[in-house]
């Protein structure tokens, strides 16, 4: 038999962001008219930030206006 979405209600649940989305578009908002490529995490090793800016770095020679932009700690 077909389930049908009134009986799958009981097992779903709404979990909230963890946090402002209106706080993190005033960061990440695009004031220059520029474009950007947006990196969301830490600057721990473990996440190669290196691979990331050799590729941007690559990136640029065909897009030379593009930003990084950064959140996270």
């Amino acid at each position: 038999p077909t389930r049908r979405s009134s009986d799958l209600s009981s097992k779903v649940s709404v979990v909230y962001n963890g946090f402002d989305t209106n706080e993190t578009l005033k960061i990440v908002s695009n004031k220059n008219d520029k474009p950007f490529l947006l990196y969301v995490g830490t600057l721990q090793p473990r996440k190669n930030i290196s691979f990331l800016i050799n590729a941007l770095a690559e990136f640029k020679k065909s897009h030379e206006d593009y930003q990084l932009r950064k959140i996270g700690r």
